[in-house]
């Protein structure tokens, strides 16, 4: 029962963050990483920031570090393994990760394609090699550099043996990068039956942003599988590098005995109170769809009793046992009920 429990908080403590991100993640201000330092070095002057005493430094860093795209997520995994990092650094390089995977809008060019690789060999003896664009979205870059009838050949160099290859290159990408596409053309043909004829064209486009997409088809802007993917990542690496987790002993081979990737893992206070004043001060200022007083109180009393279970288990060690007592106490404090 209490592994189901845990599990059970866990992802809503990652759901509540996440509600707390999603607010701002589409109005961040533009940002150019520094590119005078290799990314290991890069990534060493986040982490001073994120130990940083002033709370807007940590939390902008965080969201700078989910957006430089030079340091990749196998680098970060690899300094969460690390054992010199201070709570603080190691919940902001996991946000950081969640943002980057789950948040933030990717690359988009805004085309439809077939799903098998187009081969031939045109008129001039050129091999072409490709997907077949099918469809433009409105709105979209493509829509005013691309044709219906284009081959996609390659993606800043890169070639591609599959439609699935296309969306994953460019979702490497932020909104606003500019990307290398290369392009075969037809032209028309000089009678019926005649091999084609194209032009192999290198075309640079500003790339759209996944959420138009999502806007456009009314889903998430993340195609569901690699959602799932994605999700199952970060809760792996949360079970695994979030503080308390690491401070557990080995896991028990014992029948019945909690494993450490089942027990509680790391939480940021700050986001789970800025969501309860979010949720405040829409009630209080009556804003649609906002809680009602009665649904406000049952939410955050609910909230807190699951914490009062978590202190209750006997699962935590001192210092986690200390931060969950605090944000309870906030958050009793903010709903204004009694303990």
């Amino acid at each position: 029962m209490i592994m189901k429990h845990s599990i059970w908080l866990v992802l809503t403590m990652i759901a509540a963050a996440a509600l707390a991100f999603e607010a701002r993640a589409d109005s961040l201000p533009p940002f150019q990483p520094d590119r005078s330092l290799p990314p290991v070095a890069q990534l060493g002057q986040y982490l001073k920031r994120l130990d940083s005493d002033d709370w807007r430094t940590r939390e902008s860093t965080t969201f700078q570090l989910a957006r430089d795209q030079r340091i990749s997520e196998d680098v970060i995994e690899r300094s969460l393994s690390g054992t010199t990092l201070s709570q603080e650094q190691r919940l902001r390089l996991l946000r950081a990760l969640e943002t980057r995977l789950l948040l933030l809008p990717r690359g988009a060019i805004g085309v439809s394609m077939k799903r098998s690789i187009t081969t031939f060999t045109d008129k001039d003896g050129n091999d072409i090699s490709g997907v077949e664009i099918v469809e433009l979205l409105p709105g979209m870059p493509a829509e005013e550099q691309l044709r219906v009838g284009d081959v996609l050949m390659s993606i800043e160099g890169q070639a591609f043996d599959h439609s699935d290859h296309v969306s994953s290159l460019i979702k490497q990408y932020w909104p606003g990068d500019e990307v290398e596409l290369q392009v075969a053309r037809d032209e028309p043909a000089d009678a019926a039956g005649t091999p084609r004829r194209s032009r192999i064209l290198t075309i640079r486009i500003k790339l759209g942003s996944t959420d138009q997409l999502a806007t456009r088809s009314r889903t998430n802007p993340i195609p569901t599988g690699d959602r799932a993917m994605a999700e199952n990542r970060i809760r792996s690496m949360y079970q695994r590098y979030a503080p308390g987790a690491r401070r557990m002993q080995a896991p028990s081979s014992l029948p019945g005995q909690e494993q450490v990737g089942d027990l509680p893992i790391g939480i940021d206070p700050e986001l789970i109170l800025q969501q309860v004043r979010e949720d405040r001060i829409a009630m209080d200022q009556k804003v649609p769809g906002s809680l009602t007083p009665e649904a406000f109180e049952a939410k955050w009393a609910s909230y807190v009793g699951s914490l009062t279970d978590l202190l209750d288990s006997g699962l935590l060690d001192a210092e986690s046992g200390r931060l969950i007592e605090q944000l309870r106490a906030r958050i009793l404090e903010l709903v204004d009920i009694e303990d």
